[in-house]
């Protein structure tokens, strides 16, 4: 019964250290490049270690848009529904 009651946290807080990671690694891109990657999958770069970073708790694809002429960017996953702009998604701001 518990396990049912908490797993939904643990998915969205496991979503949600994935995004934080993918801000530390979009982060690290514009530094060292000197701007953001135009697609998320970029940031793979060959690292194994990077393979699944792309994809949130529930196995849908993050969503990555640039906007301001590429200085800044909208990263969230779409959550458990998958449908984006919806209450259940999760963004980190």
């Amino acid at each position: 019964m518990l396990f049912r009651l908490f797993f939904p946290k643990i998915i969205k807080d496991n979503t949600e250290e994935k995004l934080l990671k993918i801000v530390i690694v979009l982060e690290e891109e514009k530094r060292i490049f000197g701007v953001y990657p135009t697609v998320l999958n970029d940031i793979i770069r060959n690292n194994p270690l990077r393979k699944n970073i792309t994809k949130d708790a529930f196995n849908f694809d993050i969503q990555y848009q640039l906007i301001a002429n590429g200085e800044r960017y909208v990263l969230f996953s779409v959550g458990k529904d998958g449908v984006p702009n919806s209450k259940d998604d999760i963004v980190i701001k």
